[in-house]
């Protein structure tokens, strides 16, 4: 089957396909460079020329594009001069996600992004550009929907029948067996889709033939995006803007500049204040607007065992990540968004490539709803964090003030004022950092999940389960082991990959390691504490 034909008009205004095509037409415009043939076509030839064929090779692009979807795999061809072939099992499939742009949306169209478990190919994700939206949506639900399905037992003999097609509300025949590659792969991994980990079978046993069942976790207010300027990521869009601003004028007519007299060295310090809180509004409106397009409406909805979020002005995206596979979360409160206690969300994912873009819960927001959504959507955890000893204090008040008190140091050699004022300043300021650092710090074991919590301009929280750690590592520097601390990190296969404790107490760190990490763990404990690991009564953090 082929996508819609209408996007060729989106491959073309988007020049899709043509690095493809790069060699061939770099070897015609040097031929006809070479043989004189330039000089007859002219400037409106040229372009003429360039225009035909870019819409050609984007007509080409969409035609020699086809995706099938039968004996429980999907089939994509595609490829101008080399033909590409690739075929993923349905029970391969990780997520999909659905994007609809505004070029898309004009057109009725939209894109499908599938992801797919990969052996180290590089390709986990497949894109299907081009659908009719209706198309699109009844294409994905039956792929997710084929992907919960117990495999039937009805095989068809010989190979591939890609050109089935059954009732289903998109026409695609996703449950037929061939006794190939999905049949193998449904076998080793129990019929489930996870890794042979097994939690997703249960899960989506009674999800055959039923209705969806939808609960909405969390849909955002306007309100919300005033948050926005307290965020440094969506700050640095208006950043960006400006930069690029500041490039583009440089290819502007001098004389444009001329006409504009303005001359800072006459303004008066009122002048100077105005300009600085224009510019700040301006900074804070262009963060607002860059949270507009990027999480406007956003919705978080439970569908039987998918946890699905949507979000976006122009460009609308449609994440689905299946719930078994979401380990934990991590709450991020950057030092403007606690002053005004708001917070973002986001999933602990495993399997799944590129899963920063996929694991908001909630994009901003208030603490109250980021809580809120954290113990609804994911896990509650109630127990308290341990604070660290003090110890870990004096560290921290000793990496903050250091780099000041050297400047200052410095300063008071060379006898230079504006050092000396620059090193008492940082030298003040790296108190209350130090201070701040350290309340941030602490963990907490809750039953089969375990939390820890660093950082100070950006805190984050992460709560995980303990089967998403595949291992431990206790470090512990000289200078820790004479203040009788060290630094346990998880290794999980989900997030960033690592999340650790800094400077616990070295008991606790073990204790966190031993009883959070199963038996296996327990050989990180001497030999006398491995049969009944001690465990140290936790001190609650306000």
């Amino acid at each position: 089957m082929r996508t819609s034909a209408k996007v060729i008009a989106i491959h073309a205004v988007t020049i899709r396909g043509l690095r493809e095509a790069i060699p061939g037409l770099v070897a015609a415009f040097a031929y006809l460079g070479f043989s004189g043939g330039l000089r007859s076509f002219g400037i409106v030839g040229i372009v003429v020329a360039l225009a035909a064929a870019i819409v050609g090779l984007a007509a080409l692009t969409w035609y020699r594009f086809t995706y099938q979807v039968a004996n429980r795999q999907l089939i994509i061809a595609q490829g101008i001069f080399s033909r590409r072939v690739r075929t993923i099992p349905i029970d391969r499939i990780r997520a999909i996600d659905s994007q609809v742009n505004p070029l898309h949306r004009v057109l009725g169209l939209a894109r499908l992004k599938i992801v797919a478990a990969a052996a180290g190919t590089g390709e986990e994700e497949a894109v299907i550009d081009g659908l009719p939206t209706e198309t699109a949506a009844a294409l994905r639900a039956d792929l997710l929907r084929a992907r919960r399905r117990p495999t039937t037992t009805d095989r068809t003999p010989g190979g591939f029948d890609v050109n089935r097609q059954s009732a289903w509300p998109g026409g695609f025949d996703v449950n037929r067996q061939s006794g190939g590659l999905a049949g193998a792969d449904a076998a080793r991994d129990g019929h489930d889709g996870h890794d042979g980990h097994g939690d997703g079978a249960d899960a989506g046993a009674d999800l055959v033939d039923g209705p969806v069942r939808e609960v909405e976790y969390s849909r955002s207010r306007a309100s919300w995006l005033l948050y926005a300027p307290l965020v440094g990521s969506y700050l640095a869009i208006p950043l960006a803007a400006i930069g690029f601003l500041f490039q583009f004028a440089d290819e502007l007519p001098r004389s444009w500049f001329d006409r504009v007299d303005v001359d800072p060295s006459t303004f008066t310090p009122g002048q100077f204040g105005l300009a600085a809180l224009a510019a700040i509004a301006l900074l804070a409106l262009g963060a607002v607007i860059g949270a507009v397009f990027l999480n406007w409406r956003f919705l978080l909805v439970r569908r039987d065992d998918l946890m699905v979020s949507e979000r976006g002005l122009l460009t609308r995206r449609t994440v689905s990540v299946e719930i078994p596979r979401i380990r934990g979360y991590t709450l991020s409160e950057g030092l403007g968004m606690r002053l005004v206690r708001a917070a973002r969300l986001t999933a602990l994912i495993t399997g799944v490539s590129n899963a920063n873009s996929r694991s908001q819960l909630l994009p901003l927001g208030p603490r109250s709803e980021a809580v809120a959504v954290a113990e609804r959507a994911v896990r509650s955890f109630d127990a308290p964090l341990r604070r660290h000893p003090p110890a870990a204090l004096r560290r921290r008040l000793v990496r903050s003030v250091l780099p000041g008190a050297l400047v200052l140091l410095v300063g008071l050699l060379l006898n230079v004022v504006a050092v000396i004022i620059v090193g008492a300043v940082l030298t003040a300021l790296g108190i209350p950092l130090g201070i701040d650092r350290y309340r941030a710090l602490g963990h907490a074991r809750d039953g089969d999940s375990f939390a820890v919590r660093s950082g100070s301009l950006v805190r984050q929280t992460t709560v995980m389960e303990r089967r998403a750690v595949v291992g431990w590592k206790i470090e512990q520097s000289y200078f820790q082991k004479r203040a009788g601390v060290s630094t346990v990190t998880a290794l999980v296969g989900a997030g960033v990959g690592a999340y650790s404790a800094l400077d616990a107490a070295s008991a606790d760190a073990l204790d966190l390691a031993a009883n959070s990490g199963g038996r296996w763990a327990r050989e990180l404990l001497p030999v006398p504490q491995r049969q009944g690991t001690a465990s140290v009564a936790p001190a609650d953090v306000e």
